[in-house]
């Protein structure tokens, strides 16, 4: 019998969360509280899933963004698709185009834009062709992470590690580095202090104060959130946001102060996080984006090479994808290709 799939929303954050703890690799963008985390940076958010009968086969959290160079339907790492078998990608996809115009349209927007985590396959390109949708200007989240198989014994973890990442970690121990966690939402100001610093150091735009408060505060809420420092003589000086699935513990947020180039406090603060992953139950330790290894000249080739030290493998999805909803989109195109440009991405 052909699939009967229908649009619903989805309140219940039960369903909500137990459907996208499944999936593993995953993505916390897709988790009930970051569809939270952006209600408390003020926009409004659609929870949808297609169902196939009754049966729950896949979900959709959008967000509106209002910017000067347009306003879109955006679609974080999702649509999540159960990993059961005969689900129909392509008329999940068609089902969710319906329902994302319509809300495209009722908010006034310019377009839509999914950044999928459905793998860069020829296959899965097409399904975007086939449906209508283009090539976005730019990239909004990561396209190509790194991911570790935490599941090993940490013996071999180590041994598979690259020589350099491994000293770094036993080197840290021996300089008497030691590594603290916590959940208490006053330790952001310890975080702040080193993590505007590399911002300035590095010339990065950083994610505002407000947003890093507001999503420690979601996901620690279900104890999914953590800080982590590594300390020097009393002093911070690397610092992480992680946030954890049921499968995966995800490196979103770090940073680290370059006054002590003799010791290696990163490495060991990572592997401190690995650790603790790995008694939380989680099976993957996602170090999220790199950048490809023949872009040499790229600004994050350096962090990409130490989260590639840890040993690992790139998961690399489609990129994000564009549905044109009023001649305005062009706007929007000139604008992000010229920041493309400038980033050098």
């Amino acid at each position: 019998m052909a699939n009967m799939y229908t649009v619903k929303p989805i309140t219940d954050k039960n369903v909500w969360d137990s459907f996208v703890d499944q999936i593993a690799p995953s993505t916390f963008l897709h988790a009930y509280a970051w569809g939270e985390v952006e209600e408390d940076m003020g926009k409004k958010i659609y929870r949808v899933g297609v169902f196939d009968k009754e049966h729950l086969v896949s979900v959709a959290l959008v967000s509106i963004v209002r910017a000067r160079r347009g306003s879109f339907v955006l679609c974080p790492h999702g649509p999540v698709f159960s990993k059961k078998p005969g689900v129909d990608i392509s008329k999940v996809l068609a089902a969710f185009k319906g329902e994302f115009k319509k809300i495209g349209k009722q908010e006034k927007c310019d377009f839509i834009r999914i950044c999928p985590t459905l793998l860069n396959t020829p296959e899965n390109r097409v399904l975007f062709k086939n449906l209508g949708f283009i090539e976005a200007p730019i990239h909004v989240y990561s396209e190509l992470s790194w991911i570790l198989d935490i599941q090993p014994p940490a013996e071999r973890l180590l041994i598979e590690m690259k020589k350099n990442t491994r000293y770094g970690i036993r080197k840290a121990e021996r300089d008497g580095i030691i590594i603290r966690s916590g959940a208490n939402a006053a330790d952001i100001e310890l975080f702040w202090k080193v993590y505007s610093d590399t911002a300035a150091r590095q010339k990065f735009v950083p994610y505002s104060k407000q947003y890093i408060a507001a999503e420690f505060a979601r996901f620690s809420a279900t104890n999914r959130a953590r800080w982590y420092f590594a300390e020097y003589k009393g002093e911070i000086v690397s610092t992480a946001l992680i946030i954890f699935g049921k499968n995966s513990a995800f490196y979103h947020h770090g940073a680290s102060l370059h006054a002590h180039s003799s010791i290696t406090p990163s490495e060991f603060l990572q592997w401190r996080i690995i650790e603790d992953a790995k008694l939380r139950g989680c099976k993957f330790y996602n170090f999220w984006g790199v950048v490809p290894d023949e872009k040499t000249n790229h600004p994050w080739t350096g962090l990409s090479n130490f989260k590639k030290g840890f040993g690992g493998f790139a998961e690399e999805y489609v990129h994000a994808k564009d549905y044109i909803l009023s001649p305005k989109y062009a706007i929007t195109y000139v604008i992000e290709t010229i920041r493309r440009w400038k980033r050098r991405t």
